[in-house]
């Protein structure tokens, strides 16, 4: 789990917290402005995976080599107790729950249920060409949520402005050992209709040595939109689904999102809560030309999971520099992700000057795209007249 604090001066985030049991060194980890309130000896790591020691158990020692003295020593910048109060902050006495500012007595044990975090994946289908970059070709809307040793999947697709035929699937890490099901899952072509070079298997999951992998679909088309009369009589209709503002063109259609659901029961509750962190599930989707199409993020660019990559040598500068044909960004009702409508670039910047649907001076799309490290909240301000309102 990432925390993302606020770049600006004078603005700070505060996280509250009781209790934390981590088990790997990047369970949790802090960027920017984002201060813990909370005692860092109440971080209970685990220092083997055979025995499952956890900081109590351990010597001092021991302790700073574990998970917990990992987060604590390189991954959390910032935390504040009664002994060390920062002085360029100031957390109310009334707000209680963790071991800084504690003075209503709250234990921090309840339990508050919130809203299962939605991860929005958009993607350009041209890869290695940039194509139009509007990111709107496929629109995956993934909600893991954790049940005792069960992991659920919801997967939602939201559009498709493609007119290429796209396969599209999710590789969890770690999670090759789980037992996978599928409670509901995308309409699937007719068995005598074409044949689909991007994802030749029939099976709805694939075991990649330590992971798993979730076959979404194999035509994003018909996953979307299979009970059109005449849809797909002959050769399939690929128009596009929900990326057209005007609801009355000729080249666009407005559709339901269609919308799955997937099941991976684990040996244990611990298995499960790891396996649904977002840095667990790579999301991608496959052109025609055969090349998956992953996130930068999490490192997944380079991934081959289902395919042998094509020509490698011939298209090394699209996959080694940061330029992204895949995004991921939090979703949510309340603060959606809004994807460009069709032919609209996400965001460019030429002669200085930003354009496309994201670009607010101070965190442009394109200054984020060259460098990951600045304008983080570019996400936040679309140009409304050129995204796609659900």
């Amino acid at each position: 789990m990432t925390f993302n604090g606020p770049t600006t001066a004078g603005e700070y985030a505060i996280v509250k917290m009781n209790k934390l049991v981590a088990t790997y060194g990047d369970a949790i980890t802090a960027n920017n402005q984002v201060y813990f309130d909370f005692n860092p000896h109440e971080i209970y790591g685990m220092y083997s995976n055979e025995d499952k020691n956890y900081k109590d158990d351990m010597s001092d020692n021991d302790y700073s080599y574990s998970a917990a003295g990992w987060i604590v020593n390189n991954k959390i910048t910032y935390w504040v107790s009664e002994s060390n109060a920062l002085n360029e902050i100031t957390i109310p006495e009334s707000c209680g729950g963790a071991a800084g500012f504690n003075s209503d007595g709250n234990d921090g044990d309840e339990i508050i249920e919130g809203t299962p975090l939605s991860l929005r994946y958009c993607f350009e289908d041209n890869f290695p060409s940039p194509g139009d970059y509007d990111f709107n070709d496929v629109v995956l809307t993934v909600t893991p949520t954790v049940s005792g040793k069960v992991l659920t999947v919801n997967v939602s697709l939201d559009a498709v402005g493609a007119s290429n035929c796209l396969a599209a699937a999710i590789r969890v890490i770690g999670a090759g050992t789980a037992e996978a099901a599928v409670v509901e899952g995308f309409a699937k072509p007719r068995s005598n209709f074409g044949t689909y070079a991007n994802i030749t298997t029939d099976e709805d999951f694939v075991t990649k040595g330590s992971d798993k992998v979730i076959i979404l679909f194999k035509d994003a088309h018909w996953a979307m939109n299979n009970t059109e009369s005449g849809l797909y009589s002959g050769s399939p209709k690929r128009i596009f689904y929900n990326t057209v503002k005007d609801r009355n063109s000729s080249k666009g259609m407005v559709v339901p999102k269609a919308t799955a659901q997937y099941t991976l029961t684990f040996a244990t509750e611990e298995q499960a809560q790891t396996a649904a962190a977002e840095n667990k599930f790579d999301v991608f989707i496959i052109n025609p030309s055969g090349f998956e199409i992953h996130t930068v993020q999490n490192n997944f660019k380079l991934a081959t999971v289902l395919k042998t990559l094509p020509n490698m040598d011939a298209y090394n500068i699209a996959y080694q520099d940061n330029m992204p044909w895949a995004i991921m960004l939090p979703h949510t009702s309340a603060n959606p992700f809004k994807y460009p409508v069709e032919w609209t670039p996400i965001g460019g910047n030429k002669g200085y000057v930003a354009t496309g649907a994201y670009q607010f001076s101070n965190a442009s799309f394109a200054e984020w795209a060259t460098n990951s490290e600045s304008s983080n909240d570019w996400y936040k301000h679309p140009e409304e007249d050129l995204v796609y309102d659900e």
